[in-house]
């Protein structure tokens, strides 16, 4: 009994993580939605790259996901004297006050951009943050 019942459990759990094809095929596991910002999801990224990406794009399993709220952080190389910080910003584009602090970025400048929100389907899921480092 307690091997049919493990039997079952891993069957559930299976079925749970698992999504079938139309082909009738059962494919990977379900991933949640991952932000990207010119393609990169952190790590070193030319200041460059980084202004003319002007958005934050958002990959995954539901094509029709998007940023709904953001808040993004500069600090380093040009925010020496003072840091900057925008919070809640609505949508996935770098609104005007994002790009006044843009144009700030230079070489050596880290960007953090955290608490993004993603609505995927009809339920809004906090997706990890992204941090760069601007060469």
């Amino acid at each position: 009994m307690k091997n049919i019942l493990t039997l079952l459990l891993l069957i559930s759990i299976n079925h749970v993580f698992a999504q079938t094809t139309s082909s009738g095929t059962v494919s990977q596991t379900i991933k949640d939605p991952v932000a990207s910002v010119a393609g990169s999801s952190g790590g070193k990224l030319a200041a460059t790259i980084f202004k003319a990406a002007k958005k934050i794009d958002v990959k995954g399993i539901d094509t029709s996901a998007a940023v709904t709220s953001y808040t993004i952080y500069f600090q380093g190389k040009g925010f020496e004297t003072a840091p900057g910080m925008l919070d809640n910003i609505k949508g996935n584009l770098f609104t005007k006050d994002v790009a006044r602090l843009l144009a700030r970025c230079v070489p050596g400048t880290t960007v953090t951009i955290d608490d993004i929100k993603v609505l995927s389907g009809d339920v809004i899921k906090k997706v990890p943050s992204l941090h760069f480092i601007l060469q």
